[in-house]
């Protein structure tokens, strides 16, 4: 068994109760076949963790191939699916979304981006998830002058999330 270092806090005894039984959380990721998400994925079993991925039924998985990972097939713009894969789940990763500025696609990235959120929030609280951590997307950003470097400097658009 790993030896675990614990600072408690007052309020935590939810991860003393992990630790004292020996097992660790289990952590759902979205968006696990694209490039942060499996990254994520990886540093996360590095580091000893058991992971759940919900990928898309017609995703293309090889970028999890060799990975002890569970796999959930699901979408983030389908409740049912997202509250099936958060099932005894203690933290979830969002980081599934579309990212383009292709003209064309609002609806398409409002349904994902904006209504595949407000699903993951559902799910987390049905669920009971202690923890939800969110990566957004480009689409938070105002958007800059043609030309200019997108960095963290750039204002948050909160009419754009």
């Amino acid at each position: 068994m790993t030896e675990r270092t614990i600072i408690p806090l007052k309020t935590d005894h939810y991860r003393l109760k992990i630790a004292a039984e020996g097992r660790g959380e289990m952590i759902v990721v979205t968006g696990a076949t694209g490039h942060i998400g499996n990254v994520l994925v990886r540093e996360l079993i590095t580091r000893g963790r058991t992971v759940r991925v919900l990928v898309l039924p017609d995703d293309d998985c090889r970028p999890l191939a060799g990975l002890n990972t569970e796999i959930a097939y699901g979408d983030v713009t389908d409740l049912k699916s997202l509250e099936s894969a958060f099932v005894s789940a203690d933290v979830v990763f969002h980081l599934a979304g579309i990212v383009t500025i292709m003209p064309g696609m609002k609806k398409m990235l409002e349904r994902v981006n904006v209504g595949g959120v407000r699903n993951v929030a559902a799910a987390c609280r049905a669920a009971g998830i202690r923890r939800l951590v969110y990566t957004s997307s480009i689409h938070a950003i105002a958007e800059p002058p043609h030309g200019t470097v997108i960095d963290e400097s750039q204002p948050f658009d909160p009419e754009r999330v």
